[in-house]
């Protein structure tokens, strides 16, 4: 029999859907935080750039500031690349894709960058703001080095090149030093330092053109090493090993394109690892124990028809008069390397089937899906576990969200991002639409807020999400959280954040908006919110919750009928009795067989004396939960 694991659920079940409690300030102890809001919304009009600021911190150990404004509001197209970054001295740096300008053209776009000194305790904005290449850039990759420097690795669609900048120190005022690789019209680039020294510079990156002699497919992922912090590269367009047989069928522009930034890029030492997280095929991992001279190719998650948007171009169809959905990923992922060198994933999580009204040679993708999935090696291919859970309330669930903000397509819970604790604790942040926050503008849009869970057992059982949006939520839409990959004390992360749901760029470049979505109209400043939490400030207990109090029954206090709500990752049959207060059994329920997912079982005790009980789900292996219940 399969383990039975029980994650945590903020839910009151309604018949068909997934509805879930709505959690009090007090439980996810938000702090007050006033954003920047048009002044046609909110009377306000602090826009001013704050180019020295400090953290405010309570006795929470919570510490929060807006480390600057952006009015380009675009950071990634699918996977959060690595914006943040800690080293054992206390410094924190911090970048992201900036400009000032109120244009559809964003030409002063570039790496806005911020330090956090840990000698006074204040961030400080560059003062090249709002980027420090020579032209126009954006997506960039930041890394401290070995010998004590920064090295920033970003791409310029100007000049069809990757620009390099490094220097010697961190932080201040010192200079950065420019170079360019521009071997094969690269784009989107993710980047790593590793190596024996910390001086090897790992990136992938897409080649912008269609060359068949070379690649197999157009924009095809290709690698880069440099042994010296990005001085010379002695591996150059090298084509990412098992991506040519796992994702190529022709060398034609239709049937193979790789999704931009769905993939990302770990290092730690010799150890080198490639995540790529493209929607319509497999999730591939791609790994190497000796510093990139060799690697090794995992199936993660196995998707059966690749390329199954350009269906036209792939000769295994589904029969269009039968829907056909397959799990995938919805391109955004996290990576991280663990202390013994084995990899972990998190990826947003997908279904996509062919649509039999619209035709054969269509499909149709699922964004209102529930929850991420979580990997490592030790779970083997196809071994993913569900993680994280929408957010609803009383008034609302997954099914009933009707509008949220257009965003290129993410899924409801998107954007994940990972971090380990010197302790073995797993964290992973992400960004997902709230079922009980509407924006203020319509009263119609769902809006997006960053959660936090954690795992204290590498990875087999998870918390309940912990929301780390800030108090005024129904007018903030926060997207793109990135994590310091190591815990300490503290739990480092940095997001973005407005008060317009979706995302001005999608608007821009996009055709008409999708049903269903709010599309920003107006450029306005965007937020860049560097966030702390101390380790004292629980992200979750393992423990089922309802959405009236921490019970995992529902109603309680109960006349006789109750539900009990249970989310499982894999498929189990359980045991279920209610003892008394002596341990007595005054109730057994024939025990049912709960699927992978959220299940509700109704338990009829109204024929007991009013008192107090103890509902037991039982597994083979003992008991898996104990729930009270008042009976009136």
């Amino acid at each position: 029999m399969k383990k039975i694991i029980l994650i945590l659920i903020g839910a009151a079940f309604v018949t068909g859907t997934n509805a879930q409690r709505k959690f009090t300030k007090a439980e996810l102890e938000y702090h007050k935080y006033t954003p920047t809001i048009p002044q046609e919304y909110k009377g306000q009009t602090d826009n001013a750039s704050k180019p020295s600021v400090g953290p405010q911190r309570n006795d929470k150990g919570v510490g929060k500031v807006t480390l600057e404004t952006t009015t380009y509001d675009l950071q990634t197209n699918a996977t959060v690349q690595d914006r943040i970054v800690m080293n054992t001295n206390g410094d924190i740096s911090a970048v992201w894709t900036a400009s000032e300008e109120n244009t559809t053209s964003f030409n002063d776009r570039g790496t806005g960058y911020a330090h956090y000194d840990p000698n006074t305790g204040v961030w400080a904005v560059s003062t090249e703001y709002p980027r420090i290449e020579s032209n126009r850039c954006g997506w960039a990759s930041l890394m401290y080095d070995g010998s004590g420097g920064e090295v920033i690795v970003s791409h310029s669609t100007a000049t069809d090149e990757l620009k390099i900048n490094t220097r010697t120190t961190i932080g201040g005022t010192s200079s950065w030093t420019e170079a360019s690789l521009n071997s094969q019209n690269l784009t989107w680039n993710r980047s790593a330092m590793g190596g024996p020294s910390g001086n090897t510079l790992h990136i992938i990156a897409l080649t912008d053109t269609l060359d068949s002699a070379s690649y197999h497919m157009w924009r095809a992922p290709v690698y880069y090493r440099s042994k010296d912090g990005g001085s010379t590269f002695d591996i150059q367009d090298m084509m990412i090993p098992g991506i040519d047989t796992a994702y190529g069928h022709t060398n034609t522009f239709f049937d193979q394109t790789m999704n931009t930034d769905a993939y990302a890029i770990a290092a730690k030492g010799n150890v080198v690892a490639i995540a790529m997280f493209n929607e319509y095929n497999d999730v591939i991992l791609v790994k190497s124990t000796d510093n990139g001279d060799n690697w090794t190719t995992t199936i993660v998650n196995d998707f059966e028809y690749q390329s199954y948007n350009d269906m036209i171009f792939n000769q295994v169809l589904p029969d269009p008069t039968v829907p056909d959905y397959k799990e995938t990923c919805d391109g955004s992922g996290g990576i991280l390397i663990d202390g013994n060198d084995m990899v972990h994933l998190a990826f947003g999580r997908t279904m996509i089937s062919n649509d039999s009204v619209l035709g054969a040679r269509t499909t149709f993708r699922d964004p209102q899906i529930d929850s991420l999935i979580y990997w490592n090696e030790n779970l083997g291919p196809d071994g993913g576990i569900y993680v994280g859970y929408f957010v609803g309330s009383e008034e609302s669930d997954l099914t009933a969200i009707g509008q949220w903000g257009e965003n290129f397509g993410r899924n409801f819970l998107t954007d994940p991002n990972m971090s380990l604790g010197d302790d073995g604790t797993l964290y992973i942040s992400y960004s997902a639409v709230c079922g009980d926050k509407k924006w203020s503008g319509d009263d119609l849009t769902y809006m997006r807020h960053i959660y936090l869970i954690k795992s204290s057992d590498g990875g087999v059982t998870w918390s309940n999400p912990k929301d780390l949006s800030p108090e005024d939520n129904d007018i903030s839409e926060n997207m793109f959280p990135d994590m310091v990959p190591t815990v300490n004390d503290r739990i480092r992360l940095m997001w973005q954040r407005d008060w317009h749901p979706g995302i001005y760029v999608s608007g821009i470049l996009a055709g008409a908006a999708l049903p269903g979505r709010t599309r920003q109209a107006q450029n306005t400043p965007n937020e860049i919110v560097y966030y702390e939490v101390g380790l004292g400030l629980e992200v979750g207990i393992e423990k089922v919750l309802n959405k009236f109090d921490e019970s995992g029954v529902y109603p309680n206090p109960s006349n006789g009928l109750v539900k009990l709500t249970v989310n499982i990752l894999a498929d189990v049959d359980v045991q279920i009795d209610v003892t008394d207060m002596n341990g007595r059994v005054v109730h057994e329920y024939d025990g049912p067989t709960l699927h992978k997912g959220r299940n509700q079982v109704e338990i009829d005790l109204s024929g007991v004396d009013a008192g107090m009980y103890f509902v037991n789900l039982k597994t083979d292996e003992g008991v898996a939960l104990t729930e009270k219940v008042m009976i009136q």
